[in-house]
């Protein structure tokens, strides 16, 4: 199951934590007042989950609507480009935080490109002023495939200001020969896709994505960070899961992927022994 390595690090880093908390005198705080970012995954947001091999992918909107509400609370939701902005001035110093802004930051994202994010999602988000990221596979949106939102209604989402949109790669999200094809491409294939989701993004909204996920969080190894910033990606996602500390990679970000049958509590739980984990580690 994809949560319980996550699960078991979690559970761990928080039983050795409270100790250490206990003749650490004023480490706590100082980690938590530390720059760091959560980020949370989600692809599917659907009025009833199955409970086949897509549940992994697939949360209720009774869920979702928790989500929303509860991490809203306990963080301070942005997009990526938000959050660069916030880590850069903490690092730097240059404001002075209150209390409000001392809730650690939290990004939304989303994959794909399903309608049931235009459809389920937004409408919800909308409600709480949370700000998203959702990044398409662009040749869906080109062929207007069945199952996932088309450019008119990208086009809204871009305009609203309320979705930072990035890209899913333009068609290399799927398998071949048992592995996710990403893997299994040259640089100049990898840029050559790359290159045509930009020129599909500038095309229909006259605008160039910084975000990039990763299909099935493989990220290339032989694509360069300074090649990724020349098409304009700043942000790289995968799907492992962790706390991005500072100074933040924004080039391998980690993702906490958000399961139906855990439910959001279990999960703010994970965030938070990860968070354990950083304060051993000494991750300010």
């Amino acid at each position: 199951m994809m949560g319980r390595k996550r699960d078991l690090v979690s559970r761990v880093a928080s039983r050795l934590a409270r100790p250490v908390e206990v003749i650490t005198k004023g480490g706590r705080e100082k980690y938590q007042n530390s720059p760091r970012l959560a980020i949370l995954m989600f692809h599917h947001i659907t009025k009833t989950v199955s409970t086949n091999d897509d549940r992994d992918l697939t949360v209720s909107t009774e869920n979702f609507r928790k989500c929303c509400e509860l991490f809203k609370e306990h963080f301070r939701i942005v997009t990526f480009k938000e959050a660069k902005k916030i880590l850069d001035e903490q690092r730097a110093r240059i404001i002075n935080r209150d209390e409000k802004e001392k809730k650690p930051l939290m990004v939304f994202s989303f994959d794909d490109g399903y309608t049931d994010f235009y459809e389920n999602a937004v409408p919800i988000m909308r409600e709480f002023g949370i700000k998203s990221n959702q990044n398409i596979v662009v040749r869906f949106a080109d062929e207007n495939r069945e199952g996932y939102m088309n450019w008119e209604q990208i086009r809204e989402l871009h305009k609203s200001g309320l979705v930072e949109l990035g890209c899913h790669t333009y068609d290399k999200h799927y398998f071949k020969n048992g592995k996710a094809v990403i893997e299994t491409l040259r640089k100049d294939e990898i840029l050559e896709d790359l290159i045509r989701a930009k020129e599909s993004f500038e095309r229909e909204l006259d605008y160039v994505p910084e975000v990039v996920a990763w299909p099935y969080g493989v990220a290339p190894i032989n694509i360069s960070v300074k090649e990724l910033n020349g098409l304009g990606l700043v942000y790289a996602l995968n799907t492992e899961s962790g706390i991005n500390y500072s100074p933040v990679d924004f080039a391998s970000l980690k993702r906490f992927a958000v399961l139906d049958y855990e439910g959001p509590e279990k999960t703010l739980d994970i965030i938070r022994g990860y968070d354990d984990l950083g304060f051993l580690l000494k991750k300010y």
